[in-house]
């Protein structure tokens, strides 16, 4: 099963900690990693179609942890179910809309063949503006949301976004099990349906040392006013509160905040 990690923060952070955690966990998610996060402005952008744990870039990051400094951070390892093994199907995937780079990534097995046909049926929205570059089922699940968030237009209110992606999430997760990671440099925007996901929010006073699932990494917090919410597709530390999404509802996280549940 592919997983998922997402980082929302009220400032730039230090982000090598939990990306440490889940490369551990690409011996068995071997087909791909690849993560997108945000500093200064602009997304940063790596991915690869090889195991992470056996990547020279990953290797460079992780002892090289100054260079991984940001306040949105989405991540992905990829089991391969869709598509070749390469650099189109690797997520995460990135578009433009509304002058903004939108970040997605995703996680579970989408029934492709089902929705190109309803494509052509029209009963889901058909591509105009964005088209997949590669293979996979995540790709044409995220070209389909763009549509559908293209349509209602620049000046879409917050509560209208939302309504837009509830809606459409709620249409492709009937085509298999669906979740995902969304973020337009602003807010982050994750969805379950059929696999599991979790979220944790840390915020200061921090009382002691935060220890990974290995035993082997701790993050010694410091004093700090950070605030961060962590998503991921499996709890990846021992000694926080890890809580479930529930099914078929987008939660909307910002500066290291759930801000709504519905």
């Amino acid at each position: 099963m592919c997983e998922l990690l997402g980082i929302n923060c009220n400032k730039e952070t230090n982000i090598s900690f939990s990306f440490k955690i889940l490369r551990e966990h690409s011996t068995r998610n071997y087909h791909g990693w690849g993560y997108a996060y945000f500093c200064k402005n602009k997304w940063i952008v790596e991915k690869e179609p090889i195991m992470a744990m056996t990547s020279e870039k990953v290797e460079k990051i992780i002892t090289n942890p100054h260079m991984f400094e940001g306040n949105l951070f989405i991540s992905h390892i990829r089991y391969a179910s869709v598509g070749k093994q390469t650099i189109e199907n690797t997520h995460p995937f990135t578009r433009e809309l509304f002058v903004k780079t939108w970040v997605f990534a995703h996680n579970g097995h989408l029934n492709k063949r089902k929705m190109l046909e309803d494509m052509q049926k029209g009963h889901l929205t058909s591509l105009e503006t964005y088209q997949p570059e590669g293979e996979s089922d995540s790709e044409l699940a995220f070209c389909v949301i763009m549509e559908e968030m293209r349509k209602i237009g620049k000046e879409a209110t917050e509560r209208e976004l939302v309504d837009t992606l509830n809606e459409i999430t709620g249409t492709i997760s009937e085509y298999g099990s669906f979740n995902f990671l969304l973020s337009d440099g602003e807010k982050m925007y994750a969805y379950r349906k059929g696999n599991t996901l979790y979220y944790v929010e840390r915020k200061p006073p921090f009382m002691e040392a935060i220890k990974s699932e290995s035993k082997e990494l701790e993050l010694l917090m410091k004093p700090v006013k950070e605030e961060a919410v962590v998503i991921a597709t499996v709890p990846l530390t021992r000694n926080e509160k890890w809580i479930p999404l529930e099914s078929n509802r987008v939660y909307v996280f910002d500066n290291g905040d759930v801000i709504i549940r519905e």
